[in-house]
């Protein structure tokens, strides 16, 4: 007869009370590995909104330095794009 590993009576009981602990905790594991649920669907940051802000920058007092709408094509087209995003009609039908 082989005798592999020869245990006591006390290491046994040992073994047996924390063997069904390390199941369950294996089990648990396997199971959050396959989790779909997203941090900031359980949380709510500080500072978070729940509305978005849109806006656009506008700098003033800069005499002779700025863009004027008849000069940048960029600046009316960006500025006809937020406010149709926004639902407002601002396109010259002319």
């Amino acid at each position: 007869m082989m005798h592999f590993l020869k245990l006591s009576s006390a290491a046994i009981r040992k073994i047996s009370r924390f063997l069904p602990v390390f199941f369950v905790l294996i089990i648990f594991d396997i199971k959050t590995l396959d989790a779909q649920t997203r941090i900031k669907d359980i949380v709510d940051f500080e500072g978070v909104r729940e509305n978005m802000l849109i806006g656009y920058g506008l700098v003033v007092g800069l005499n002779g330095t700025g863009d004027t709408l008849s000069s940048s094509i960029f600046t009316r087209e960006s500025l006809v794009g937020m406010l149709e995003r926004l639902g407002v009609n601002a396109r010259d039908d002319s």
